[in-house]
């Protein structure tokens, strides 16, 4: 009974989870980790004197600005924004999503009183400004108290960031779907290869891929955002899902059979380079649009 045998090996999966791993493998996400750079990550100096950071703002002289802000998703896109072939200065600043009030982009954070800020002061200086957000809707939903409320709330802090900021014709807002989440992390991947523990037999490049429950999570809030996308023209929303999975499963690896994630849901070093390069492609699809 194929039902059976996938039962006793989800189980068996959930157990592999929770094993202490050989120490060569337990340090492969850590490894993985400090290939990033962490300077724009959780730096509220960066946030208080853009102008000097030097590490966050790369300064072209364009007439364009880009600032890539949210949590820690988006800062495993900052090593390679200097080399996106997009027109227009560059600013990245990232912060966990425990460092947001909850739920995230509420009028009361700092952090996001500040961002408004830096939009107004250099909103003086550029044609146009993007505002490009990748942030984890689920997580923050889990690290807010009141759940029943989330998505109703969320939506009112949308609608606040964007009424706040349609005032200044020059900026726009362009929102990124939430990355799905693997159900292993790179280490473990790696034990149940060297174990495979599979009664099913199927290649080891697969047995780390997962459903898509955790893209399926996010599909209200999805619906709620692309309103928002019909009524404000100042309001993109770009899906990224397909990059990770197809119409039945995400895949714990890419084309190439290199990991995407180390913790389950941070991206690596190499699957991050690739996946800027795909963000590059569609933020260049929005730019013709409104040149």
């Amino acid at each position: 009974n194929i039902g059976q045998i996938k039962k006793f090996e989800s189980q068996s999966f959930n157990i592999l989870t929770k094993l202490n791993m050989h120490k060569e493998l337990k340090n492969s996400n850590k490894i993985e980790r400090e290939k990033f750079t962490y300077i724009c990550h959780e730096n509220i100096k960066a946030l208080n004197d853009i102008n000097n950071s030097k590490q966050c703002f790369f300064k072209l002289n364009q007439n364009k600005l880009l600032i890539f802000f949210g949590d820690s998703h988006n800062n495993s896109l900052h090593p390679f924004l200097k080399n996106l072939d997009l027109e227009g200065d560059k600013i990245s600043l990232s912060f966990n999503s425990s460092s947001f009030l909850h739920p995230i982009f509420r009028e009361d954070d700092k952090k996001i009183i500040k961002l408004k800020k830096i939009i107004d002061e250099k909103s003086k200086n550029y044609k146009s400004i993007y505002l490009i957000l990748s942030v984890d809707h689920l997580f923050s939903k889990n690290l807010t108290i009141d759940k029943s409320n989330f998505r109703n709330k969320l939506i009112s802090n949308y609608q606040k960031l964007l009424s706040d900021l349609s005032n200044n014709k020059v900026v726009k807002i362009i929102l990124l779907e939430d990355k799905p989440s693997a159900n292993l992390t790179l280490g473990q991947c790696n034990t149940l290869k060297k174990i495979n523990i599979s009664l099913i037999n199927r290649e080891k490049q697969s047995l780390c891929d997962y459903s898509k429950k955790i893209v399926n999570d996010f599909e209200p809030i999805k619906i709620l955002i692309q309103n928002l996308k019909k009524k404000n023209d100042n309001f993109y929303f770009i899906k990224t899902n397909s990059y990770f999975c197809d119409n039945d499963k995400c895949y714990f690896h890419n084309k190439d059979s290199k990991p995407f994630f180390y913790d389950k849901k941070h991206l690596t070093y190499d699957s991050a380079k690739k996946y800027s390069k795909f963000l590059e492609k569609k933020l260049k699809n929005i730019f013709a649009k409104k040149n």
